[in-house]
């Protein structure tokens, strides 16, 4: 989702800084790829597909800010929830991103993924857990993540303001961070501030960021509960808030060009 930064709310006492089933989504479908071996390619903002199989219900979606400026294509291989950035025009250094393609389960923007069990309410949901397999260039500026939606009811439909919670277990271009909270057994920079809809300025929500501390391109089972428990003792969110959506995938701001998310995977709800 894009958004604006409104201010730099950090916690007090916290360090500052910082072969799958394809069906259409919506109305715009991805290309194929002549010669591609059936992969198929989605160039367009806001093209979207759902992506069906053992693994579970995803849906990818090409997100594109500014298309006709500084263009990305991203590409899906049909050997599971995966993709990779194929072409990039992205080149601001600014505080906002060119892009968000990512791959997402649950509800978002009032499309659904099937079979995820979400919406959920955070104190109903079993032990959920996301693992997270990425291929990350040595260049440009962009952060690897995982961006979870929290409501303050279920919600399917309309923008969500609860809180939006990012995990990135990896970054580029955002400086050297120093790890002010251990979650589940490894170092985090926490920051959080409030941010606002570019599409409808009067919708604000927080918005708070885990950073990995050392960065890595991939989590294998990692623990969201422990997350969760940690804000709620800050007072960040409410125990009683239900997880909309999660979504895995690139902030792109410069380059991006050979991103893949080799895996995604989410589990855990019931």
């Amino acid at each position: 989702m894009k958004r604006k930064i409104l201010g730099g709310i950090v916690a007090a006492g916290l360090l500052a800084g910082l072969l799958p089933a394809l069906i259409p989504a919506g109305q715009a479908v991805g290309s194929q790829i002549p010669g591609g071996g059936g992969h198929l390619k989605l160039c367009q903002p806001g093209q979207e597909i759902h992506i069906d199989g053992p693994w579970g219900g995803y849906i990818l979606k090409n997100n594109d800010y500014y298309s006709h400026s500084a263009p990305i294509c991203v590409t899906h291989y049909r050997t599971g929830p995966d993709f990779a950035v194929t072409e990039s025009k992205a080149r601001t250094y600014g505080s906002e991103s060119d892009a968000y393609p990512n791959l997402y389960a649950g509800c978002s923007y009032n499309k659904c993924s099937h079979g995820s069990g979400l919406p959920a309410r955070l104190t109903r949901m079993r032990s959920p857990w996301v693992s997270y397999f990425a291929k990350l260039p040595g260049r440009g500026k962009w952060d690897a993540n995982m961006d979870m939606w929290l409501s303050r009811r279920e919600q399917k439909t309309g923008i969500v303001t609860g809180a939006e919670v990012m995990i990135w277990p990896n970054a580029r271009g955002f400086g050297n961070p120093a790890g002010n909270v251990r979650v589940d057994g490894r170092r985090w920079h926490l920051v959080y501030w409030t941010t606002r809809s570019l599409t409808d300025p009067k919708i604000t929500w927080p918005l708070i960021i885990f950073r990995g501390v050392p960065g890595r391109g991939h989590v294998h089972h990692l623990k969201l509960m422990p997350f969760f428990r940690l804000l709620t003792r800050l007072h960040l969110i409410h125990r009683n808030y239900w997880l909309d959506s999660l979504h895995a995938g690139f902030e792109i701001w410069a380059g991006g060009k050979g991103m893949r998310l080799q895996w995604f995977r989410f589990g855990g709800v019931r």
